[in-house]
C-alpha cells in the first residue's frame, strides 16, 4: 500500500496514529527493497500498538509504549514484541473479567466486584468499564450506569491507589459518565446532583488532565441542553473545545450542532453537522459519524428539503441498520418517516412513525417515543384521519404516565388531548409541542448527546 500525502494529513489532524503511518511505510519499503527484506527475513511482521486489540481508551497501557524514535530500532525489537504480548494479555484478561461479570445478574455486580480476591481490579478493566458504559448508554442507560458505578468500588479495594493521578482521573470520569447515564435514563435531577458534586471535587483537587476536563464539560453540556439552560451549555461546549483532543473535538462539534437545533437554528446546525461529518470520515468512531448523519437528515427535514434528506439517509441506511443496534434502527425508521411526511407519502409516514415509536418504547427511550408520537399525530392530522388522531391522543397520557415521564411532558400530552377533543388542534400547536420536547436531551436526534 502506498504512503500518500493524505495519510500524513490525517496524522497531522490527529485522526491516524503516527506509528500506523510508520508501519505502512515500513511494509512498503520491504516490498520494494530486497536488502531491507533480507534483513527482516524470518522475523514476524512488526505490529504497532494501534493494531493490538486492546481495551478501548486504555491510557494505562498506552503509557507502556516505547518512545516513538525506537519503534523500528532492531536493538529494541524483541523487547517491543514482549511488551506487546504483555499488553495483549492484560487487555484479554480485562475483557474476560467484563464478560464474566455481565453473565451475572446486574444487581449482584457491586458485591461480586467488592468480594473478588483477584479479578475485577486492573486498571485496564476499569478503563474498559468506562468505555463500555459510554458505548451502551444509548440503548441501555441503566446498565451503563451500573457499569461505571463499579469503578469507585474497585478502586476502594486498593486504598494505596487512591492518590495516584490515573486513579483520580478514572474516578472522576466514572462519575461524569454515571451522571450522563442518569440523564439518558430520564432522571435529570439526579444527574444534576451528581455533576454538582463532581464539580466541587474537581475544584478542590484539580485533575490536570485536559481531555478529562473537556469530557466532563461535554457531558455536563448535554445535561444543560436537557434542562433548557442553553447559555450554560454553550459556555461548557466552548470551554470543552479549547481543551479537547481532535477526536473529542468532533464530538463537541456534533453537540454544538444539536444545541443549535434545540434553539431552532436548523441552518447553522446543518453547517456544524457537515463540518463534523467531514472530520469524521476517517474516524474510528462510527457511532459519532452516524450521529452527524442523522443530525443532517433532521436539519434537512426541518428546512423543507426532504428529497436531500432521503438521499443522505439512503446512502447511510446500511450503516444505520447493521450491527443490531436497536436505537440506530429506530432512528432510521423515524427519519425515513420524516422524509415520507415531507414528500406527502402519508400512509408510509404513519406506518414508519408507528414502528419507530414502538421500537423506542421497547428500548425504554420514552422521550424519543413521545416525540415520535407527536410526529405521528401531525401526520394523522395532515391525512385527515381524525378518528385515529383522537384515539392516539387519548392513549398518550395514560401510556406515558405509567412509564414515569416527567410532569412537564405529561402536561404537553394533556394539552394535545384537550385540543383534539375540542377539535382545535392545529399543525402550529403540534410544532410547538414538538419543539418544547425536542429541546430536551432525550429528543430524537440526540444520538451525540447520548
Amino acid at each position: 500500500m502506498h504512503v500518500r500525502l493524505s495519510h500524513y494529513l490525517l496524522v497531522l489532524r490527529g485522526v491516524l496514529p503516527g506509528e500506523l503511518l510508520l508501519q505502512q511505510a515500513h511494509r512498503h519499503l520491504l516490498d520494494l527493497c530486497p536488502a531491507c527484506r533480507k534483513e527482516w527475513d524470518g522475523r514476524p511482521p512488526f505490529e504497532s500498538a494501534s493494531e493490538i486489540d486492546l481495551a478501548a481508551n486504555t491510557e494505562a497501557l498506552v503509557a507502556l509504549r516505547p518512545p516513538p524514535e525506537r519503534h523500528f530500532s532492531l536493538s529494541h525489537y524483541d523487547e517491543t514484541l514482549r511488551r506487546q504480548s504483555r499488553l495483549r494479555a492484560i487487555a484479554r484478561r480485562a475483557r474476560e473479567d467484563l464478560s464474566r461479570l455481565r453473565r451475572k445478574p446486574l444487581e449482584t455486580w457491586p458485591s461480586v466486584v467488592r468480594n473478588a480476591t483477584k479479578r475485577y481490579r486492573s486498571r485496564a478493566f476499569l478503563l474498559l468499564l468506562v468505555e463500555e458504559s459510554r458505548v451502551r448508554v444509548r440503548n441501555a442507560p441503566h446498565e451503563a450506569a451500573a457499569l461505571v458505578a463499579l469503578v469507585p468500588i474497585a478502586l476502594d479495594r486498593s486504598p494505596e491507589r487512591a492518590a495516584l493521578p490515573w486513579a483520580r482521573v478514572l474516578r472522576m470520569r466514572a462519575a461524569a459518565h454515571h451522571a450522563n447515564a442518569l440523564r439518558v435514563a430520564g432522571d435529570l435531577p439526579a444527574a444534576d446532583r451528581e455533576l454538582a458534586a463532581l464539580r466541587r471535587s474537581m475544584q478542590s483537587h484539580p485533575l490536570h488532565s485536559r481531555d478529562t476536563e473537556a469530557e466532563v464539560s461535554s457531558l455536563e453540556a448535554s445535561l444543560r441542553i436537557g434542562q433548557r439552560r442553553f447559555g450554560e451549555a454553550n459556555r461548557l461546549l466552548a470551554a470543552a473545545a479549547e481543551l479537547a483532543s481532535p477526536q473529542l473535538a468532533s464530538r463537541i462539534k456534533v453537540q454544538h450542532a444539536f444545541l443549535l437545533m434545540s434553539l431552532g437554528d436548523a441552518q447553522r446546525a446543518l453547517e456544524h453537522y457537515e463540518q463534523a461529518s467531514a472530520a469524521l470520515e476517517a474516524s474510528a468512531e462510527p457511532i459519532l459519524h452516524l450521529a452527524a448523519v442523522t443530525g443532517r437528515v433532521n436539519c434537512l427535514c426541518d428546512l423543507g428539503r426532504p428529497r436531500e434528506a432521503g438521499r443522505l439517509l439512503a446512502a447511510e441506511r446500511e450503516a444505520l441498520t447493521a450491527g443490531g443496534d436497536g436505537h440506530l434502527q429506530a432512528l432510521c425508521r423515524f427519519y425515513q418517516a420524516r422524509v415520507d411526511l415531507g414528500l406527502r407519502c402519508l400512509d408510509r409516514a404513519v406506518t414508519g412513525f408507528t414502528a419507530a415509536r414502538d421500537q423506542f418504547l421497547a428500548l425504554d427511550r420514552d422521550y424519543d417515543a413521545v416525540l415520535t408520537s407527536l410526529y405521528l399525530a401531525d401526520t394523522l392530522l395532515v391525512a385527515d384521519k381524525i378518528t385515529e388522531l383522537r384515539q392516539l391522543a387519548a392513549d398518550l397520557v395514560p401510556l406515558f404516565r405509567a412509564r414515569g415521564v416527567e410532569r412537564e411532558t405529561l402536561a404537553s400530552l394533556r394539552l394535545l388531548a384537550q385540543a383534539v377533543q375540542a377539535e382545535t388542534v392545529t399543525a402550529a400547536l403540534l410544532s410547538e409541542l414538538r419543539q418544547n420536547l425536542a429541546t430536551g436531551s432525550h429528543g430524537v436526534g440526540s444520538l451525540a448527546a447520548g
